[in-house]
């Protein structure tokens, strides 16, 4: 990769999704352009924000080391951070950390939850080492382990907290002992210690001296009222983008502040009903008071006037419940009510009944919407003689989806009596035959064939005007031959 291919200047704030560049040295631009040295910010990416790259510190530590990377000089500057090069003595090192230490098979071994083996929070430092020594030669009749005082500090800082979590904020609210007394709960075993006044002195002397915050430091958040930037804030607040509303959110925003008007507008008016109710109430148990009162006035008077008395005039008649008019019998409507049938027609329906009982199990398919007209009589008696020579044809289907075509009297005609037929044929038709072949003609005009062609060409109107004179309209037809009872018969 070149040195053109390196970003010139940052475009957007540092985010954990995105990926960084890792650079060669040789791919790092020259610091000693006039371009660079002109910008206040450097052109890499130092990592921290835009804002905090113009800070004092930071920009010296910054300078420094690029130009000890340039010049190879020393590093002289440094982002100032808390000094935790301190050592301890060999021997407090020596008995905090022994050399007969053995390596665990696990690393962690617990029987007992967290809570229980984390102990008291609170820490003794220097202050306090000196103030228990202290008090010990002030009071040696009294006993206080470094593990009591560690838990009635502790105890003092939890309940300032719960009770005064804005001391921070106005360390002038920092109570007294008699003030701090009235915080702890009455049956609180911390108000029967012995020590408890001269170790709260001295938490209240130290909770002074932080200006009311925390004797053990907790993690540094952003203060609001200072607004100040501080490196060593956990958390700071970041700017985030506004949330760019779009149409479909503005209407359900909408759609929400309606109804929530609508239910409120609603909760309003049946309030309202309830209030005009209740003022209906307190009106009329007014109203019955003041008639009760001056029914009583009444009645004095009729004593005085020696008017005999009735108590029907005093006491308000009791409302008589409503009862619903149920009869006792029950009315049928007239369109409900049936006229007394006649044994015949009591004896049609019992028939009726009874067929429709047989025909239960069988279900009618006859439902066809066209009905044939009823046959003439010439044609109910009409039908034609079944030769026993005609031929009959069965189709059916065998193995391997083959077709059979089974026959039954059929006979083929030899080619000469074919010929002979066509041949008469011709003549048919011919008016100048002799007188002896007019028997020939009939038999070949009253053969099936040429019957059946001629019957073809009368339509079944012509038929109808044809019929004679049919029977009574009281006369049962009767039913008609199906249309395969008349054969066609082939020549």
């Amino acid at each position: 990769m070149s040195s053109s291919m390196v970003p010139r200047f940052r475009v957007k704030k540092l985010s954990p999704k995105h990926l960084l560049p890792v650079y060669k040295e040789s791919q790092l631009p020259d610091f000693s352009d006039a371009s660079y040295l002109q910008r206040d910010v450097p052109q890499i990416e130092t990592g921290v924000e835009k804002e905090e790259e113009e800070e004092h510190d930071l920009q010296a530590a910054i300078s420094a080391a690029q130009a000890a990377v340039a010049t190879g000089a020393q590093v002289t500057h440094s982002i100032p951070t808390p000094d935790a090069s301190l050592t301890i003595k060999t021997e407090v090192y020596n008995a905090l950390y022994r050399k007969n230490f053995k390596t665990p098979f696990t690393y962690i071994r617990y029987s007992t939850t967290v809570e229980e083996t984390m102990g008291c929070p609170y820490v003794m430092d220097e202050a306090d080492d000196a103030f228990l020594k202290q008090f010990e030669k002030d009071h040696p009749a009294l006993l206080l382990t470094e593990d009591h005082f560690e838990e009635i500090m502790y105890k003092l800082e939890k309940i300032t907290n719960t009770q005064l979590p804005n001391l921070s904020v106005d360390p002038s609210q920092l109570p007294d002992y008699d003030a701090f007394q009235s915080l702890v709960q009455p049956d609180d075993p911390l108000l029967n210690e012995p020590a408890f006044e001269p170790v709260f002195e001295h938490w209240r002397k130290r909770r002074a001296k932080r200006a009311g915050q925390n004797i053990i430091p907790d993690l540094k958040y952003e203060d609001v009222i200072k607004n100040e930037v501080d490196p060593y804030v956990c958390f700071r607040h970041r700017e985030t983008k506004s949330f760019r509303k779009i149409r479909k959110t503005d209407e359900s925003s909408v759609h929400s502040l309606h109804r929530l008007r609508t239910d409120l507008e609603t909760a309003k008016v049946l309030l309202e009903m309830v209030l005009r109710r209740e003022k209906g109430l307190k009106e009329a148990i007014a109203l019955d008071a003041t008639i009760f009162e001056k029914k009583l006035k009444f009645r004095e008077y009729q004593r005085a006037l020696g008017i005999k008395e009735e108590d029907d005039t005093i006491f308000a008649p009791k409302k008589k419940r409503k009862v619903n008019d149920i009869g006792t019998t029950i009315k049928i409507p007239l369109s409900k009510l049936k006229k007394e049938k006649s044994p015949v027609q009591q004896a049609i329906d019992a028939e009726l009944a009874r067929r429709k009982e047989q025909d239960a199990p069988y279900e009618d398919i006859t439902n066809y919407p066209w009905q044939p007209f009823a046959h003439r009589v010439p044609n109910m008696f009409y039908f034609h003689v079944v030769k026993g020579d005609r031929v009959q044809f069965r189709k059916r289907t065998g193995r391997n989806g083959r077709l059979y075509l089974d026959r039954i009297g059929y006979q083929p005609q030899s080619p000469s009596t074919e010929a002979e037929r066509s041949a008469l044929a011709r003549f048919q038709f011919d008016s100048d035959h002799s007188d002896d072949d007019s028997e020939d003609l009939d038999e070949v005009w009253m053969q099936p064939r040429s019957l059946l062609h001629r019957a073809a060409e009368i339509s079944e109107n012509d038929l109808r005007l044809l019929s004679i004179q049919t029977l009574s309209q009281s006369t049962t037809p009767a039913p008609s031959p199906s249309p395969a009872a008349i054969p066609s018969q082939k020549a």
